[in-house]
């Protein structure tokens, strides 16, 4: 049996290697990741530059099952609005999408919040996109890796095995 440093591990490497779907308001569907290099490409979906943390309250260390997740999820959306969040639905997952989790993009927020927020919810890790990379931060701040990005238009229905949430 790994130890829990070594599930962590694990995860972190999975997480270096996610993307997220943003579902904009506009109905279009932007998906982003990390890319090698120094050079984004891609649109940034906020037109002012803001900050884009994206966090989930998905599967807390290990995969839960699916009505744990929808009523984790539904106390992600209450406590966004508690804290007045400007966010969008969105889904995270594995490059092949075969691992999705419905997460929110909360829109110019402070990433320590959003760090907070992610720690009450017992989740090891966010993004934080901006307008100069993708950053992938431990919730505890222990562990920060940055990358260049790379983002594209999907279908505005690829949300993975969730329905689509409130945008």
């Amino acid at each position: 049996m790994p130890s829990q440093q070594e599930s962590l591990e694990d995860r972190w490497s999975e997480y270096a290697l996610a993307h997220a779907r943003l579902h904009l308001p506009d109905g279009s569907t932007l998906e982003a990741g990390p890319i090698a290099g120094t050079h984004n490409v891609g649109a940034f979906p906020d037109d002012a530059g803001r900050t884009i943390c994206v966090i989930t309250a998905d599967n807390p260390g290990g995969d839960v099952p699916d009505e744990i997740n929808r009523t984790a999820h539904a106390a992600l959306l209450q406590r966004a609005d508690e804290l007045g969040w400007v966010y969008w639905d969105a889904h995270g997952g594995d490059a092949a999408w075969t691992h999705i989790e419905a997460c929110i993009a909360v829109v110019g927020a402070d990433v320590d919040e959003v760090l907070a927020v992610g720690r009450e919810f017992k989740q090891d890790a966010i993004f934080e996109w901006s307008t100069e990379r993708w950053s992938l931060l431990m919730c505890d701040r222990s562990l920060r890796e940055d990358y260049a990005w790379r983002s594209w238009l999907v279908a505005p229905d690829a949300t993975g095995p969730h329905e689509a949430r409130r945008v």
